[in-house]
């Protein structure tokens, strides 16, 4: 797999998803991965954490480690249930919700 950055907003994988705050429309190989929601990772308070669905009840959390590494845990559930995961594993169950525009 390769990876490359078309902007400083989007990370594009060949035959992935797509991070992106937007709904940019990219060719038929790139699907959209949607942020769902950011917070800040419990164990420490200072490390980000990143809600993001692949859509068909798939999520994603994500959690930079440095700029070379994050780790990440791909599950399917309800995105109900996934929203509640998240905020047992954020800071005070406080989560940030992104605006689309």
């Amino acid at each position: 797999m390769w990876y490359y950055k078309d902007n400083g907003e989007r990370l594009l994988e060949q035959g992935s998803p797509v991070r992106s705050y937007d709904t940019a429309s990219l060719s038929e190989d790139y699907k959209m991965l949607t942020l769902c929601a950011t917070g800040t990772r419990k164990l420490d308070d200072v490390t980000p954490m990143y809600l993001w669905s692949y859509g068909n009840y798939r999520y994603e959390i994500a959690t930079p480690k440095n700029s070379y590494f994050s780790s990440s845990e791909v599950f399917e559930s309800s995105y109900e249930d996934a929203l509640k995961k998240f905020e047992n594993m954020v800071v005070n169950g406080e989560v940030t919700m992104p605006i689309n525009s």
